[in-house]
């Protein structure tokens, strides 16, 4: 999903209603989103869904550096992509979510792949 300075969240719960266990953030520069988005975020991570947080930035990490809607507080429940791009991710992601049904365990391996991934 798009993520945006005005982006309205509703459509992260409805995805979650609809049967995703799994969700990446398209986020903007290394990896932010606004306050709604990181609340709605925050809420959906508690209740067991994994939510990972990529860029549409053609390079460069997703890392938390600041607050206010930045990596900061989208990163305090949604694991960071690293360099994977969100086409990357949603694969990763995929095939995570069809090995574990834990989801501590797929967050877990893909912060594990993602750390080991170095680009090219």
């Amino acid at each position: 999903m798009a993520c945006y300075p005005d982006a309205d969240a509703t459509a992260l719960p409805a995805l979650v209603d609809v049967g995703a266990r799994g969700i990446v953030l398209e986020a903007t520069g290394a990896g932010n989103a606004n306050p709604a988005t990181c609340a709605v975020v925050a809420e959906l991570t508690a209740a067991g869904v994994v939510v990972v947080t990529s860029t549409r930035v053609a390079a460069g990490p997703v890392t938390a550096i600041y607050g206010d809607g930045g990596g900061v507080d989208l990163l305090a429940g949604a694991v960071p992509s690293g360099l994977l791009r969100p086409s990357q991710a949603r694969m990763l992601l995929a095939a995570l979510l069809g090995l574990h049904q834990d989801p501590r365990a797929v967050r877990v391996a893909f912060a594990q792949h993602a750390s080991g991934f170095r680009g090219k």
